[in-house]
C-alpha cells in the first residue's frame, strides 16, 4: 500500500485542499459585524449629506409644484453640467403629466407657462441661465413618452428648444 501522500482521495473532501495558516490573521465575527454596521452609517450620512447640501435648496420649490400640480412627481434640482467656468447654472424640473407632451401641443404650452410662471414666483431665476422642464407621461400601453423644453433666461423672451422622445417601457 501507498503512503497517505501518494493515495487517491476517497471523498470529494480529501480532493479539496484546507490549508489552515495558524499564522494568518482572522477577523472575528464581531469586528465584521461592526464594520459593516460602521460602513452602513458613513453610506447613510453620505447620502443625508448629499441631500442636505446638494437637494434641500430646491425642496420649498418641488413642494409648491407638488400642491400647485398634483399627481405630478415633481423632481427639481440646480446647478452646472460640469464644474467648469462658463458652463450654464441650470435649474431642471421633472414632472409627470396626463397628457402626452409630444403630441398634444395646446395643454403642453399651457402645462409650461403655468410652471414657469410657479417657479419664477418661487425662486429667484436670476441665479440661473437655463431652465430645463422634463416632461413624462406613462401610457399604460407600456410607453413611455417624453419632451423636453429648455428654457434660455436671459432676461429677455426665452427662447425654447424642444426634444421629444418617445421610449418602450421594460
Amino acid at each position: 500500500m501507498a503512503d497517505s501522500d501518494d493515495a487517491t482521495p476517497n471523498n470529494l473532501f480529501d480532493t479539496v485542499a484546507f490549508h489552515h495558516d495558524p499564522h494568518a490573521r482572522h477577523i472575528s465575527g464581531k469586528w465584521l459585524v461592526l464594520a459593516m454596521l460602521g460602513f452602513g452609517v458613513v453610506a447613510t450620512t453620505s447620502l443625508w449629506i448629499y441631500w442636505k447640501l446638494h437637494l434641500m435648496p430646491f425642496m420649498p420649490l418641488q413642494e409648491v409644484l407638488v400642491k400647485e400640480f398634483p399627481d405630478s412627481s415633481p423632481r427639481v434640482d440646480g446647478g452646472q453640467r460640469r464644474m467648469q467656468d462658463g458652463s450654464p447654472m441650470i435649474l431642471r424640473i421633472v414632472m409627470k403629466v396626463a397628457f402626452d407632451p409630444i403630441l398634444d401641443e395646446e395643454p403642453t404650452a399651457e402645462f409650461i407657462a403655468a410652471v414657469t410662471q410657479v417657479v419664477g414666483d418661487n425662486l429667484d431665476l436670476d441665479e440661473y441661465d437655463e431652465l430645463h422642464l422634463h416632461l413624462y407621461q406613462l401610457n399604460p400601453e407600456g410607453e413611455l413618452r417624453q419632451n423636453t423644453f429648455e428654457h434660455r433666461l436671459d432676461g429677455q423672451t426665452a427662447s425654447l428648444k424642444i426634444s421629444a422622445k418617445s421610449l418602450p417601457q421594460e
